[in-house]
């Protein structure tokens, strides 16, 4: 296949670049007969080549993904990307840095059979060299760029020994990863001169790989949680001002599922009882990623979306808000002792993480107030004159039993679960096994609802 240029640079305070990778075929022909070849733009040739697309929608990263002109795809890290003046895009990677780009552009196999798609190594290939010395988990031999699968950095596809396996009529996305270390922008170094700015792509149906799709494993688990929403001297510690069920799907990546967590799916079930006030439910995470909210009515038709939206995983700071306003989920907030009250809406939400995150799932007994948590699931109720702002590690916030059992309105949790005691203040205490001591009847109510998989609505469980 003829090499094509892949240029990636150090630019204005980053680094800045273009790629530009052309299509070709993995069939060998020679025979003495009529043989007729159409050229194809790079998505509609055999081995097609186009933006990342996941479950039909592009990805984030694949805004440096174009076709030129010629219909070759482009890879575009610098000022001259088409998508700058609709997205705060910078105008290249981070220079003295380690950059990761998950899901940038997708190689198909629109050819006869099951092909072995892979990069051609060389020895020329740039690598950090002494560069890395002092640098935590940078080797001198790691390559300044390196191509890899999906979102998984460890499985890179640079060398026949990395082919990957396409099967007949499938995609596969593929990250691109950099190091600049001891490069800066003034420099403005090609990060990939020493092969004059060119790659090969391989595909070759005769070559030895797998097209077994890369193994993620899936988990899933449940968590309930559940709010304190008053001024600690103020509470009258009932905890069903309020509570959520989350139903969570995780996938994980790396050899074993062993990798972090590279996406989830929660359904987000809330409940409430003799609230009063109305509240912010929202999350942060130690990730970055995109995500999108979904919500749905309690007869379960989409009500609206979120859309999808990038968030930062900063510490302390709110990635996502899930409720503005808590009125809109229940109808009576102030409900006491009456019918358990079905909410009026449930979120779905789905998060994709830019890197494999490092990401608890729901299988696993957590610290009674969740300190150990592995998101941070805040209760703002500061909108209400208050300055409660209730978080991971809080004595109002617990995490209660799959069957929680409420106590009524105004009854202290003390009075209905037989053991949890007062302290001289009157605030409960916990001991080890609290949710197995059994519970005054009188005292507390059943009020649980779930997600009907089949239509989406919600029903009592």
């Amino acid at each position: 296949m003829k090499r094509r240029k892949f240029l990636l640079g150090v630019g204005s305070a980053a680094a800045a670049g273009s790629a530009l990778i052309g299509s070709g075929a993995f069939s060998r022909v020679e025979a003495d007969r009529s043989v007729t070849i159409q050229v194809a733009e790079d998505p509609n040739a055999y081995l097609g080549m186009d933006k990342c697309r996941i479950d039909g929608s592009e990805t984030p990263n694949s805004s440096f993904a174009h076709l030129d002109d010629l219909g070759h795809l482009k890879i575009v890290m610098d000022p001259e990307n088409p998508t700058r003046d609709e997205t705060p895009l910078g105008k290249g990677v981070n220079s003295d840095s380690t950059s990761w780009f998950h899901n940038v552009f997708q190689l198909c196999n629109q050819g006869k059979e099951d092909a072995c798609v892979w990069i051609e190594d060389d020895e020329d290939w740039p690598t950090v060299g002494d560069a890395a010395n002092g640098v935590d988990g940078v080797d001198p031999e790691d390559r300044r760029v390196d191509f890899y699968l999906g979102a998984d950095d460890s499985q890179s596809i640079i060398g026949k020994e990395n082919a990957i396996g396409i099967p007949l009529g499938e995609c596969r996305c593929i990250g691109i990863k950099t190091r600049t270390y001891g490069l800066n922008a003034r420099d403005a170094p090609k990060l990939l001169e020493d092969l004059d700015n060119e790659i090969q792509i391989n595909a070759d149906v005769n070559a030895n790989c797998t097209t077994e799709p890369p193994e993620t494993i899936t988990e899933t688990g449940r968590l309930s949680l559940a709010y304190e929403d008053l001024p600690r001297e103020e509470s009258d510690w009932d905890y069903n001002d309020w509570i959520v069920d989350i139903f969570g799907t995780f996938n994980r990546c790396g050899e074993g599922g062993t990798g972090g967590v590279s996406r989830f799916q929660w359904d987000i079930v809330p409940q409430a009882r003799g609230a009063g006030d109305t509240h912010k439910f929202e999350f942060d995470f130690g990730c970055s990623g995109e995500y999108e909210v979904t919500y749905y009515d309690s007869s379960g038709n989409e009500q609206g979306s979120s859309g999808v939206t990038n968030f930062s995983g900063n510490a302390g700071t709110v990635d996502i808000t899930i409720w503005d306003d808590t009125s809109k989920v229940l109808s009576d907030l102030s409900n006491q002792n009456g019918d358990c009250e079905t909410p009026n809406e449930w979120a779905q939400l789905e998060v994709r993480f830019d890197e494999c995150c490092e990401f608890g799932t729901f299988n696993g007994d957590f610290e009674t107030h969740g300190d150990d948590l592995p998101f941070n699931p805040i209760l703002d109720n500061t909108g209400s004159n208050s300055s409660v702002k209730v978080e991971k590690g809080d004595i109002r916030l617990l995490v209660v039993p799959e069957q929680w059992e409420w106590p009524t309105g105004g009854e202290h949790i003390a009075d209905a679960y037989h053991n949890v005691t007062r302290d001289s203040d009157g605030k409960p205490e916990f001991p080890s096994g609290w949710q197995d001591g059994g519970v005054d009847a009188n005292r507390v109510t059943s009020c649980n609802f779930e997600v009907d998989e089949t239509d989406n609505s919600i029903e009592s469980s």
